[in-house]
């Protein structure tokens, strides 16, 4: 079984500083030893985020941010079967980012 990582919880980590390797840490620290993919639609809203960025340097750093992400998870095609199956983690990861 895997976990279809969000792109709000990439962008939290991100914003926060936190580096690939600890974000995917936690997630398997929470999850277990599930493989970790990311959608292709949350490639896209991380791209989005790079070109939305206020400066330079944050372009840069997401920009850094999401080539390591990329580098570490697998990624997924979008499909219908992988929206239904995102729905349940993304209400989780939303209750865990009420509780930090």
């Amino acid at each position: 079984m895997g976990l279809i990582l969000d792109s709000s919880i990439a962008i939290a980590a991100e914003r926060r500083g936190l580096p690939v390797e600890d974000l995917l840490s936690v997630i398997r620290e929470l999850t277990g030893p599930n493989e970790v993919a990311l959608s292709v639609v949350s490639v896209i809203e991380l791209e989005h985020g790079i070109w939305r960025a206020k400066d330079p340097e944050q372009a840069t750093r997401r920009k850094h941010f999401l080539e390591d992400l990329i580098a570490n998870v697998s990624r997924l095609s979008c499909h219908h079967g992988t929206g239904a199956q995102s729905g349940p983690y993304r209400w989780r990861a939303a209750s865990l980012d009420k509780q930090s």
